[in-house]
């Protein structure tokens, strides 16, 4: 009897207080009694209907649209609960959420009427329970995203289905009191001197009686040693109240983020006791630790972007976090395979984006563990939202507020994704938000929107068809940026059907693919022949991509303070930005950024993406040293073909803390005859005579024949900002080929007469800021024998000024006003094929998604045009020269499918020349991009054992030529390990280990490199 003792007494003590589990056995059905079925909450209607399988898959395929009918109908959720009062007790039922409005009935009384699906109301039933009950929600769905306080993505988004969120998406439960009710704890750290703390207690009660009381409150390390405990006599008023106090703590333990300090956690509960007995009790986990928002130097932006914690500096590398599951099937399990990879991956922050939901307690509670910082956004993105409810959002915001701000990885409120917060529409709402902040909170700051007051939002790459060296631009916070790839083979076999996997189907535009932009970034690397090419040469342009985006903030760090990339993560099985896959394996580029986001590294920054013999490129590399210490170690970059090292640089070197600094600048030739088809940059850092981090950046090398004499051309533009930008790209991939392109302003025009041939850009007040008379000279010119191109459309034309001028004269098109066409996915067709500009060109098929309605002069050529029948690029002759209109836009936007093009620049050199008259010459400008195709293979020694769980895989390189992107998969293992490296590679003799754990039983792991599969092991 004596063991027995103590647990009784803890059974009678959670008898008192408890919260009834409710559930398990609902009645889920439609209002018109059409569909009828069992389910358990949290559960969204399609949640459960596709468990039940009374539809389709919604995930696999294009099925959603087979159960978009359940967004019609109205919904009932239905339970019947026993429960017998006990005197002297009060009852309150506690909904976590409903999506994404509802009416509570309790024994057919009406209890709540609930508007959005954040709100988490606590209401009193004491007086309406009896001992058989009947709980029913009624759920009425929302189908305008503007007027629904849920998350937006839901409603369709360019990475997520339209699966509106409609049900009980969270947990009811209810809890049992005394005579006053706790809740809303709240504790934060107002003082710091050495390890004692001052800080600050509030808690909220709800009471039916006034009298005296006594609140204990416990504080007990929760992944350390270490017990506190406090008795406060209280005065507790009948109704809504609130006990408020200081204190000191003792060897006080910080919280920090990950690689600064440990992630010290305690428990913290709360006891209310009504005379002899316990009233009710509260408990939540809780970090301490101290944080401000620094104003990065030189910026005048309203906002600091510098993160400090602690009194710390801490560089904000990270990731955008969406919702891991449009149907809000969100397991404990599924966010902790995330947030541990992400943390494996050296991410120190995500950004909960505001398309999506105010997230689960589980992720918080996990990123408190792992160290990651939260930045988190209300559910607004993309719009205006002049319709909304201000009170029911407010109360949505602020049961969120309250309970998410012990949280100490919460570092950030912000009101939302891609909106002006400032206008008619949105700024009640972003200044209601901002206060209820600054009140119910106030220990973190809040931002307005995103991108605003200094951070910004970089679309150039993907959007904007831009070459990855785009990342090199300047910025204070990048905190959206990415590049679709799609998930490893095996997880693309588990949503599309087989006849859907390659070529890319109607299947993968449904799961939100742009597979044509993928094949163009994909193909800088060698050619698409099957499935296998196009995933393997899409995942390295994402991975390069994510690792060059990042490298370029941290060369800049603390001018920049942060980079994130879009996205983590996938709410569904799908093609994404993401880096790791709905099902939760990791792509390439997890492994990537994961090197790139090593605390010491190598950065290195250079300018073009790919190289011809004879062609320069210019290389910088950095020292970062992302902690509070410096360090002592040795840099080394080198310049590797696949055969030999071409040039080598070692520096012993002191990492300065928290600092970047260059340590070389090479201008690097690529040798005239060199056949090896790619360059490789090699960055690693060792200490202690230990390899700590190791990246690799490919440069395909390209083949190709220019104009014998070089040409010279001149693109003007109305100003010299992004639009000028754009060309001086253009014009620095024109160079190999013998043709230099100047970009001037249309303010600042050279002589004229030492041009070939002239562009004039798709510019605002092109027309104004060019003038006549330089007009009239350029007419002139093109009338002697030189050329010109139009790049644009009416835009450029009309908007642009050019209209009833000499240019207009000179045009092939008739310029016609708001002819602009958006989104139709035309194919270019060719109308002239032994035009020498054309031919022996792989230009049809390529899909363009916007252009001009105009139509060509009676005097004037179509030579290319588009599938139905609108003139693409249209020629006429004027005098002795040549005038092209090219009715999109070479440089790029709605147009870019032409600029990612594998022969675009050869199509531009081409069009040139042909512009310039230089003939014969034109059909002779060739370019050849083996890219890696041509990666001779490599031989590899493997070895592997496995210790029970843990396995080691030995990978040496005994050939004589580097072996690239060396991969390691579990064959038939659904979700693969967490490799500590993968996707690697090796210099000839080199060998590595890598380390990752099994499950149980007999697996056979599958070795590959970008040329062959080397091995297979059974461990």
């Amino acid at each position: 009897m004596r063991k027995l003792f103590p647990l009784l007494i803890s059974l009678i003590f959670l008898a008192q207080l408890y919260a009834l589990n409710i559930s398990r056995d609902w009645m889920i059905y439609s209002e018109d009694g059409a569909v009828k079925l069992k389910g358990d909450v949290p559960c969204t209607v399609k949640m459960a209907l596709k468990k039940a399988k009374l539809i389709s898959d919604p995930y696999f395929g294009v099925q959603n649209e087979d159960s978009q009918w359940v967004e019609d109908k109205v919904w009932i959720y239905e339970r019947k609960f026993f429960l017998h009062k006990e005197k002297g007790k009060r009852y309150f039922l506690k909904i976590g959420g409903i999506a994404p409005r509802g009416e509570v009935y309790l024994n057919d009384n009406i209890i709540a009427k609930i508007e959005g699906m954040f709100a988490q109301p606590l209401l009193e039933i004491t007086d309406l329970l009896k001992d058989e009950n009947d709980l029913k929600i009624r759920i009425i769905p929302e189908k305008d995203r503007v007027k629904a306080i849920a998350c937006q993505m839901s409603y369709g988004w360019d990475f997520a289905p339209r699966i509106i969120p409609i049900g009980v998406w969270r947990d009811i439960e209810i809890i049992k009191s005394g005579k006053a009710l706790l809740k809303n704890p709240f504790l934060k750290l107002t003082k710091l001197e050495g390890d004692k703390a001052l800080l600050d207690l509030s808690v909220d009660y709800n009471s039916s009686i006034s009298g005296k009381g006594k609140l204990v409150l416990y504080i007990e390390g929760l992944n350390f040693k270490g017990k506190f405990k406090l008795e406060k006599d209280v005065d507790v008023m009948k109704g809504e109240g609130k006990i408020a106090f200081t204190f000191s703590l003792p060897q006080l333990r910080l919280w920090y983020p990950k690689g600064f300090g440990e992630q010290n956690l305690y428990k913290v509960s709360l006891h209310l006791f009504i005379g002899d007995s316990q009233s009710s009790e509260v408990s939540f986990t809780w970090g301490a630790r101290t944080l401000e928002w620094e104003r990065n130097p030189s910026s005048k932006e309203i906002y600091g972007w510098i993160a400090k914690v602690n009194g710390v500096r801490v560089y904000c590398k990270g990731a955008n976090w969406v919702p891991a599951d449009s149907l809000f099937d969100l397991s404990y399990e599924k966010y902790e395979r995330l947030v541990k990879l992400a943390s494996q991956a050296g991410i120190n922050m995500f950004r909960i984006w505001g398309g999506g939901i105010m997230e689960d307690d589980k992720l918080y509670e996990l990123c408190d563990k792992y160290g990651i910082m939260l930045w988190q956004e209300f559910p607004l993105a993309c719009a205006d939202y002049p319709e909304l409810s201000l009170n029911a959002f407010a109360q949505n915001a602020r049961d969120s507020i309250l309970r998410l701000r012990n949280h100490p990885s919460l570092v950030l409120w912000c009101g939302g994704n891609e909106f002006d917060p400032d206008n008619r529409s949105n700024k009640p709402l972003i200044d209601l938000l901002e206060k209820l902040c600054l009140t119910l909170d106030g220990t973190r700051p809040f931002h307005r929107a995103s991108p605003y007051g200094g951070d910004v939002h970089d679309w150039s790459v993907w959007h904007g068809s831009a070459p990855y060296t785009s990342y090199r631009q300047f910025c204070i916070f990048r905190s959206e940026a990415g590049l679709q790839a799609p998930p490893i083979e095996e997880d693309l076999g588990k949503f599309l059907s087989t006849k859907g996997l390659f070529p890319p189907s109607n299947e993968w535009q449904y799961h939100l693919a742009d597979p044509n932009k993928i094949a163009r970034y994909a193909q800088s690397y060698g050619s698409l022949n099957d499935l296998t090419d196009f995933l393997k040469k899409a995942h390295l342009s994402q991975a390069i991509t994510y690792q060059f985006n990042l490298d370029s903030c941290l060369k800049n760090i603390w001018a920049n303070s942060g980079c994130l990339i879009w996205q983590f993560n996938d709410p569904w099985p799908n093609i994404s930005w993401s880096m790791v896959d709905w099902f939760g394996n990791p792509k390439p580029s997890f492994y990537w950024f994961k090197n790139a986001s090593q605390p010491i590294n190598l950065v290195v920054d250079y300018d073009k993406i790919q190289l011809k013999q004879g062609e320069v490129l210019n290389i910088r590399v950095y020292a970062v040293n992302l902690t509070p210490k410096s360090a002592g170690c040795k840099a080394i970059f080198l310049i590797a073909s696949p055969k030999r090292i071409l040039k080598r640089a070692i520096k012993t070197h002191t990492f300065k803390a928290q600092t970047a600094e260059q340590l070389w600048e090479i201008n690097f030739q690529v040798p005239l005859g060199f056949n090896e088809n790619v360059i490789f940059l090699i960055a690693r850092v060792e200490k202690d005579g230990k390899l700590i981090t190791d990246k690799i950046y490919p440069i395909p090398v390209t083949k190709g024949m220019g104009v014998r004499k070089p040409l010279k051309a001149l693109a003007i533009v109305s100003s010299l900002g992004r639009e000028a930008d754009e060309w001086r790209e253009i014009a620095n991939s024109l160079e190999p080929l013998g043709i230099k392109l100047d970009v001037v302003s249309a303010d600042s025009i050279p002589p004229l007469e030492g041009y070939d041939c002239f562009i004039i850009g798709e510019s605002e007040k092109i027309g104004e800021r060019l003038g006549r008379r330089n007009m009239e000279r350029i007419a002139d010119l093109v009338r002697e024998g030189r050329g010109l191109l139009l790049d644009g459309g009416w835009f450029a034309y009309l908007e642009g000024g050019l209209k009833g001028t000499p240019i207009e004269e000179l045009s092939p098109v008739i310029m016609k006003a708001n002819s602009l066409r958006e989104n139709q996915s035309l194919k270019i067709i060719i109308n002239d094929r032994e035009n020498p500009l054309i031919r022996g060109l792989n230009i049809e098929g390529i899909v363009i998604v916007g252009y001009n309605e105009e139509y060509p002069k009676t005097d004037s050529k179509v030579l290319l045009s588009l599938s139905n029948g609108t003139p693409l690029l249209v020629e006429r002759q004027v005098g002795k020269g040549k005038c092209l209109a090219y009715t999109s836009g070479l440089r790029g936007g709605w147009a870019g499918a032409l600029r990612m093009w594998g022969s675009y620049r050869v199509f531009l050199a081409r069009l040139l020349a042909y512009l310039a008259g230089l003939g014969e010459e034109v059909e002779g400008i060739q370019e050849e991009n083996k890219g890696l195709d041509a990666l001779p293979e490599a031989k590899l020694r493997v070895e592997g054992k496995r210790v029970g769980d843990e396995c080691f895989i030995s990978v040496e390189n005994i050939s004589a030529s580097l072996s690239f992107f060396i991969n390691i998969r579990v064959k038939n293992l659904s979700l693969q390990p967490l490799f500590s490296d993968n996707y690697f590679h090796l210099l000839p003799g080199e060998k590595k280990t890598i380390r990752f754990s099994l499950p149980s039983g007999k697996q056979e792991i599958v070795i590959n490199d970008w040329s062959s599969e080397i091995a297979r092991l059974i461990l």
